[in-house]
């Protein structure tokens, strides 16, 4: 899909393996075999071809006794080694790895004759360094040529020791999923819903009507219909606008400012139905960090995981060309009939986009269709964020969208009057938790009253399905004329001396400033604590209080005080102990999972990997007391710092600079508030 000058923020069997796959978290992928003999040339002999003077030596091994000494004495070719292997498994992805070092220059390690593009990776280190690089064989090719070649004209010699291939041995991490499991309406706290003309000259007018969750599915509809354009003005040069009417309505949904991730797997099943006129995508696209630049498109990058249109399936990949507005693609296209599958319209069918650090890859059903480097820059005259590598430094989020018509899905004349694309689920996975912090538990019983009843509410209170945050039901507040109305739980065995957070999604139906509710605490030891709300949309609010040194118990409420007209609702409240040190371990993710984010509309931290500053953006209602600290994968706090009573929109900047690399977890105190983020220092 293309962005082009597109603003805008943005059931039994399967739920039993849907549950199954969601709590084990893993995907595990078989077995790791060094399938080179000799890999680290302990016989004094090879199977490797070495040429160009190259040869083996006993000088400079990374282990044992010998190592691989490769120059570069033929003038034309240089020097170097190919080690070329048969009885590979095709459609299979393999590492190859070696222990390497150069005494000038930059020199290559790659693979080729795989059944894909020649691949490399440049290396210039002086002293031995691991140098990894992954491929996947062709759906019907079953050799490679493993290779480390020394450039002629450098005056260089190459030392390569311990080399490896593996089929790929590793754990992959649910980190985000949609299942589409529940009827009804999508969830809008995963996905932004598009509206109106947006793309290609494209015939649909994208509306939230046609999208819905049905049958365990999400169901796009396109629809033939005269919509009005709500955009419409007839002295527009922009098609988007002067278009009076569309003649068909579609859906769309991105997880801009929901979701966004840096390197992993996205697996995404789903079935189209291949008609001439229909253009079905999934599909990533950028979406940098506040300030951080290359926020337009094509500099943040994109990729197209599936793209289906005139009887094609496509793969593409893209990053900034020349100009403005201008992609410099990598695209692959293969008629559907090629696939060798019977029947690919009436079945479902698995997409995947594997992104490592050095290697990007998309395969529908597990063939392959086209594979990309990660490290490909903008053109050095891109428009916005010349020589950038998107696909290393701007996390990406999902889309999934069903166009019309436009620059390629070609003539809608022979549609019927509605067809749909259906997506069973989308899931992303990365090769290692990002961090593992579990979820503190929550001391209140039936916090989101999903039993139908409650026996803490009063003053014509109910539990009531209409107004609800998430979940069935929610808590209806009313307010009798004498002592009001509202929610009032005491809660037992607390600890003394000890620091607790309660926090409710609360809403109001009057919205003034005299019609307020509250969300509080008493009885704990020290003084009563609220805090007021009149918001009409459900928006968390918490307060945070410390037990005296004899307390043990305290009261949490919300309240809708006597003498106003609002009705209040309450969901998914939380009482959970607070601490300065977060105590459980958090596993370091692998070089090729950087960085996952679901940002909040209250803090975005920024950027991550951050070398020498950490940007901290807030968005707050009001002025609040910020603090904010750093913890390493210990649970040791390494920098906190008291920032004051913080305005609107405030951005604060911390010096990480004399940090060791690593991940870190920042904890943003705001209030009473708390909020906890992932970050990498570099």
């Amino acid at each position: 899909m293309n962005l082009l000058n597109n603003n805008f923020k943005k059931i039994w069997v399967k739920c039993c393996l849907t549950l199954l796959i969601i709590n084990s978290l893993a995907i595990s992928i078989s077995g790791q075999v060094n399938l080179l003999s000799n890999p680290g040339f302990e016989t004094g002999n090879t199977e490797a071809n070495l040429w160009g003077g190259s040869s083996l030596s006993s000088y400079n091994s990374y282990s044992g006794t010998y190592a691989a000494e490769l120059k570069e004495s033929d003038a034309q070719w240089g020097g170097g080694l190919e080690w070329s292997l048969t009885g590979l498994k095709n459609n299979t992805t393999y590492e190859f790895s070696a222990w390497v070092y150069t005494t000038g220059g930059t020199e290559i390690i790659g693979v080729k004759n795989y059944g894909g593009a020649e691949y490399s990776l440049s290396f210039g280190n002086s002293s031995y360094q691991l140098q990894t690089i992954t491929f996947t064989t062709g759906p019907s090719t079953t050799t490679a040529i493993l290779f480390i070649y020394n450039a002629p004209g450098g005056a260089s010699v190459i030392y390569a020791d311990d080399l490896s291939l593996t089929e790929t041995t590793f754990e992959y991490n649910l980190i985000w999923n949609d299942e589409f499991n529940v009827d009804g309406l999508i969830d809008t706290s995963k996905w932004f819903t598009e509206r109106g003309f947006q793309r290609n000259n494209e015939e649909q007018y994208y509306h939230s009507d046609n999208l819905i969750q049905k049958n365990g599915n999400l169901v796009i509809s396109a629809i033939r219909k005269t919509i009005a354009n709500e955009d419409y003005d007839p002295n527009s040069n922009d098609w988007k606008k002067n278009r009076q009417y569309g003649t068909w309505t579609s859906g769309s949904i991105a997880t801009f400012d929901r979701f966004k991730f840096l390197y992993g797997r996205v697996e995404c099943r789903a079935k189209v139905s291949n008609l001439l006129g229909t253009w079905p995508a999934i599909w990533t696209v950028g979406e940098p960090d506040p300030g951080a630049g290359c926020n337009e498109w094509p500099a943040s990058g994109e990729c197209d995981i599936m793209e289906n249109y005139n009887g094609k399936i496509l793969a593409n990949y893209a990053v900034a060309g020349s100009g403005r507005w201008n992609a410099k693609w990598d695209s692959k296209a293969i008629n559907v009939s090629d696939l060798g599958i019977n029947n690919f319209a009436d079945n479902y069918h698995i997409w995947t986009l594997d992104w490592h650090k050095d290697r990007m890859a998309i395969f529908v059903d597990g063939v392959l269709i086209n594979e990309f480097n990660p490290n490909t820059q903008n053109n050095w005259d891109a428009f916005t964020c010349p020589n950038a590598t998107p696909f290393k430094e701007i996390p990406q989020v999902l889309w999934l969208n069903l166009a019309l018509g436009g620059n390629s899905g070609g003539s809608t004349d022979a549609l019927p009057d509605s067809t749909v694309y259906l997506v069973d689920y989308i899931r992303v996975y990365q090769k290692n938790t990002i961090v593992s912090v579990p979820e503190p538990i929550n001391l209140i019983d039936d916090p989101g009253f999903e039993t139908g009843s409650s026996s803490h509410i009063w003053g014509g209170s109910s539990v009531d399905n209409i107004e609800k945050y998430a979940g069935n039901y929610s808590a209806e507040l009313k307010d009798n004329s004498i002592w009001g109305g509202g929610y009032e739980s005491l809660i037992s065995n607390l600890s003394p001396n000890t620091t607790y957070t309660f926090s409710a999604w609360v809403k109001s139906s009057g919205g003034s400033e005299v019609d307020h509710g509250r969300v509080g605490v008493k009885d704990y030891g020290g003084t009563e604590i609220y805090k007021s709300f009149t918001n009409i949309l459900f928006e968390q609010k918490s307060v945070q209080f410390t037990t005296g040194a004899t307390n043990v118990s305290a009261k949490i409420y919300v309240y809708n005080p006597t003498g106003g007209t609002s009705i209040l609702h309450a969901d998914n409240l939380k009482l959970i102990a607070s601490s300065n040190r977060l105590k459980s371990k958090m596993k370091l993710p692998r070089e090729d999972s950087a960085f996952v984010n679901v940002q909040n509309s209250i803090v975005k931290i920024y950027p991550s990997p951050a070398n020498n500053f950490l940007n901290i953006k807030l968005n707050l209602e009001q002025n609040e007391t910020v603090t904010v600290s750093l913890y390493n994968t210990e649970g040791i706090e390494v920098i906190k710092r008291n920032c004051g009573r913080s305005e609107k929109n405030k951005i604060f900047q911390i010096n990480v600079s004399n940090l060791p690399s690593g991940m870190y977890i920042v904890r943003s105190i705001i209030g009473s508030a708390v909020y906890n983020h992932s970050v990498i220092i570099n």
